[in-house]
């Protein structure tokens, strides 16, 4: 899983230049979803792959705000940049947003050290957006306006909390909310660097041992069962039994590897979800609404699994091929190079601690 630090692929980079540039065209209002697709469209890239191929860390955090519950967006909804997605983004506008952004929490920081409560009474701290934006503009030296600054705050994790609008205004509550962990941030690598702390995932890493011949049909099994008694619905379909029948048997060439990278790929494809807008995006978005908040683990799991169905993309469709090696690479498979007995011994091993995750997710919900 790549981290907040890690460089985004060349069509994720793409994907958030045309959005600064239609905030750019649109006179600092993010572009609709219709003219980001139009405008890759013409650069010969899937607006939606790419869209659907960005990171999920914790929170539901990623460098392009857009859609819900994993969905895509509709045509006509504005897409917008988190401050992850703006950093890497050479484009003046960008560079400004940010700018604000770390303005505005390190102004909040000072404010919020600076509650001075009763020993016997609670103090509350609120500022009203139109004031506080004055006051970052003044501090960045800068113009902002009160919505682009309420944009960018609502939209990270480290300030979303408190942030409210009603009647066309907007206020922040700072008396709750933690900030401490951001003191003496001084750029947006220091604020990337403090942030994956807090949404940040593990990264897949190599395995050790071989697993038993049966590990990856028990662990679908596992799930299913999970998945039954928490939703009240099947989860796994298997349409063959040879399907499944090759998930237990080792890859001693490079046509046996493919072999049993497409069962595995066509299982995973098979599960329970509509198909429409993919199979895997689609359980990431019934995982948003079963875990709420607490869903980024499980996400994060799904993720590993779409990394794994990328391989086998890669195998059988010669456009594929940029993504299916940047999935060998966040799955740990470029050290396996002509081993393909390794290679697929370490893929079942990270499919399998994938599914148990989600497993163990989807527990929590088991009366």
């Amino acid at each position: 899983m790549p981290t907040l630090i890690d460089r985004p692929s060349d069509e994720a980079l793409h994907l958030l230049r045309v959005i600064a540039l239609g905030y750019d065209e649109a006179g600092g209002v993010w572009p609709c979803w219709q003219w980001v697709k139009q405008r890759l469209w013409l650069q010969n890239l899937d607006a939606e792959e790419v869209l659907q191929g960005l990171p999920t860390w914790r929170h539901n955090y990623r460098s392009v705000r857009a859609g819900s519950h994993g969905q895509l967006p509709e045509n006509g909804e504005p897409v917008a940049l988190s401050v992850h997605g703006m950093a890497n983004n050479v484009m003046p506008s960008m560079r400004l947003l940010v700018h604000g952004f770390l303005t505005a929490l390190n102004v909040a920081i000072v404010m919020q050290r600076g509650i001075k409560p009763s020993p016997t009474e609670a103090i509350e701290l609120k500022v009203r957006g139109d004031e506080f934006t004055r006051t970052i503009k003044q501090q960045a030296g800068a113009e902002l306006t009160v919505d682009q600054l309420f944009g960018v705050l609502r939209g990270e994790p480290a300030t979303w909390r408190g942030v409210n609008q009603n009647g066309g205004q907007w206020a922040w509550d700072l008396t709750d909310i933690r900030l401490s962990r951001y003191i003496g941030i001084q750029n947006e690598r220091d604020y990337l660097v403090r942030l994956e702390e807090h949404v940040g995932l593990p990264a897949v890493t190599s395995r050790s041992g071989r697993l038993p011949p049966m590990a990856l049909p028990d662990a679908l099994d596992h799930l299913d069962l999970a998945w039954r008694l928490a939703t009240g619905n099947h989860l796994v379909r298997v349409p063959r039994a040879a399907m499944a029948a090759k998930l237990t048997q080792p890859a001693a060439s490079a046509e046996e590897f493919e072999s049993r990278c497409s069962a595995l790929a066509d299982l995973l494809g098979c599960l329970n979800m509509p198909s429409q807008g993919g199979t895997l995006q689609n359980m990431k978005a019934a995982l948003s609404e079963l875990l709420g908040a607490e869903a980024g683990r499980a996400q994060a799991a799904v993720d590993v699994l779409r990394w794994v169905v990328a391989v086998r993309a890669g195998q059988q469709h010669r456009g594929a091929d940029t993504r299916a090696e940047e999935a060998k690479v966040a799955l740990g498979l470029a050290t396996y190079i002509g081993d393909w007995a390794g290679a697929w011994d370490h893929l079942r091993a990270v499919t399998v601690e994938a599914l148990g995750t989600i497993r163990e997710e989807i527990a929590s919900l088991i009366p």
